[in-house]
């Protein structure tokens, strides 16, 4: 009996699923007896066996055997093992599988692998600059930010949020705007941004405004938080708080 052994997704991102497809082949002449497959599984994940041949195995304590009874010549049997990446995947998972039978008179094609899976672990930033860090007050407050999937890989699920300063008529644009909207919260507005699955390189970019008044004369002030299903670096998913400055003048009459 022989075994081959395949990823249909040799690379992937931290939060897809590994997946390995390995088939056996009775090569005869003649039948194969009691045929069982092996495979000490990669740690650190939840595997389950799927496929056409999936209910002659069984998965315990991190061992996969399968027990295909005896096989005629020509007969193959296929399985499928799945399991949900994660950041402790990276870089890659590697599998081996074997295959016995009470008698093989070749043993070069009883193993298959190993077979490595890349596992990409992408980091996605923000960034927020005031594009006047100082104004007066009944000008436009505004800034300008920019969320970068910096990869490896893609980074998927990523979301942006703002808990904005209360008193002010934000506005959302910019070339990206379409991915966002501002929810009205009891303790004032919430910037929410789904961008979904950003490709390494992907740039999102915005523009948050709002009129500021003589009421705003303490400052406007605003924080940024992205996150993905898989981030490797969590410090640059905040920007912010980032101040800016209203003056507000005085114009005194005196009369003389």
């Amino acid at each position: 009996a022989a075994i081959e052994m395949e990823s249909p997704a040799p690379e992937i991102a931290a939060g897809d699923l590994v997946r390995y497809s390995s088939r056996v082949q009775a090569m005869g002449p003649g039948t194969s007896d009691h045929v069982v497959v092996t495979d000490t599984l990669p740690a650190g994940l939840s595997w389950q066996v799927v496929g056409v041949n999936a209910a002659a195995c069984v998965i315990n304590t991190g061992q996969l055997t399968c027990n295909f009874g005896n096989l005629n010549q020509g007969t193959v049997r296929q399985i499928e093992l799945q399991a949900l990446s994660n950041e402790s995947s990276c870089p890659e998972v590697r599998n081996t599988a074997l295959v016995r039978a009470n008698v093989d008179n070749r043993a070069g094609n009883n193993r298959a692998g190993p077979v490595t899976v890349k596992v990409n672990c992408p980091d996605v930033s923000v960034t927020q600059i005031a594009a006047n860090p100082v104004i007066t007050a009944g000008e436009l407050a505004r800034y300008d930010i920019q969320v970068t999937a910096n990869g490896p890989g893609t980074s998927r699920l990523v979301t942006l949020s703002s808990a904005l300063q209360p008193g002010l008529g934000w506005v959302v644009g910019g070339p990206n705007a379409s991915f966002c909207r501002i929810e009205p919260g009891a303790g004032g507005d919430l910037l929410a941004c789904n961008f979904g699955a950003m490709p390494q390189t992907t740039v999102r970019s915005l523009i948050l405004a709002a009129q500021t008044t003589t009421a705003h004369c303490a400052g406007v002030r605003n924080t940024v938080r992205v996150v993905a299903t898989s981030d490797v670096r969590a410090s640059n998913n905040t920007a912010g708080p980032s101040p800016i400055t209203v003056n507000c003048p005085d114009v005194q009459v005196t009369k003389t």
